[in-house]
């Protein structure tokens, strides 16, 4: 989970004197301690996946966080000290937590979050850093003497040495074996697709049957549903959709189902000019008629009515 972290740091500590009049006209120092801060955000990655958390005690947490923040400094040579990893809460609710520690970020976590198949290659590259064949799993029999549990070519450094007694490379080696053949996918906290599907029916025009049928063959069929429904994407628009599609970062997709009175000269000539306006500020445009089959219409924009 990609997360924003706010981190604050006492800097000093300082005494703040001011003179004050006083008794008899005399004046007197008044002092106050004054501790000042920074503050800065940060991303984070919480990494809660339940794989990690069938390990059965603090030390293979401790193993694994280790072994995969060396990866990330080596695949993506970055210091030691810009990367930080904790354990937090406890028992069944024992996450991993990774933040950046540099100064406005170095997008590692973007990049992770974006490319799913970089998981992959941080757990090889784990499995390489423990001196282990990462297309086997097997160890690498030159390191076996000389690296029988965990050594500074690997797990050790000077910032972790509170937690040396606790680091076994053999230890970790399945999870991440396991990692580099894994298949990583986004979540979202998000409605569910049924949930999203009745919220929408909430939201048509109720006198509108072209509408319901429309979403409900995109419900049935297990397509892409829409974002929105009657929603105005933006200020200053003067049409409302009837559905709506967002994309990352520009205008996203403007659907209007459009029944047989838009067919009419003077509402078809509306329709043209409301339509071209919503184009040249970006968004796409995609009429629905009726006078045709919903599902020749689908296929022919399957890159927005894909299946979900």
């Amino acid at each position: 989970m990609l997360i924003g972290l706010d981190r604050a740091k006492s800097v000093e500590q300082l005494t703040y004197q001011k003179r004050k009049p006083g008794r008899c006209g005399r004046e007197e120092m008044h002092g106050a301690d004054i501790a000042v801060f920074t503050a800065h955000r940060t991303h984070a990655v919480l990494d809660g996946e339940r794989d990690i958390r069938r390990f059965a005690w603090r030390g293979d947490y401790v193993r694994i966080a280790y072994a995969l923040r060396r990866a990330l400094q080596i695949e993506y040579q970055i210091e030691e000290r810009e990367i930080e990893v904790e354990l937090i809460g406890r028992e069944e609710n024992e996450n991993l937590l990774f933040w950046e520690a540099a100064e406005g970020g170095i997008g590692v976590w973007e990049r992770l979050i974006a490319e799913p198949r970089e998981f992959r290659k941080l757990a090889l590259r784990a499995l390489e850093i423990l001196h282990f064949d990462p297309s086997s799993g097997q160890a690498l029999p030159d390191w076996e003497e000389r690296c029988t549990a965990a050594c500074y070519d690997c797990l050790l450094s000077y910032s972790n040495q509170p937690d040396h007694r606790y680091l076994d490379r053999h230890k970790v080696r399945d999870f991440l074996f396991a990692l580099s053949r894994s298949d990583i996918a986004p979540t979202t906290d998000g409605p569910s697709y049924n949930e999203q599907y009745h919220r929408l029916l909430g939201l048509i025009d109720p006198a509108s049957s072209f509408e319901r049928s429309f979403l409900e063959y995109l419900y049935k069929n297990g397509l892409r549903l829409p974002d929105h429904a009657q929603h105005t994407p933006a200020d200053g628009i003067t049409v409302q959709p009837d559905f709506y599609y967002e994309r990352d970062g520009i205008p996203g997709v403007c659907i209007f189902i459009d029944g047989p009175q838009h067919d009419e000269t003077a509402q078809a000539e509306r329709d043209h000019t409301v339509r071209e306006s919503l184009k040249d500020q970006g968004f796409r445009v995609v009429a629905i008629k009726s006078g045709r089959a919903i599902a020749d219409q689908v296929s022919e924009h399957l890159d927005i009515f894909r299946p979900q």
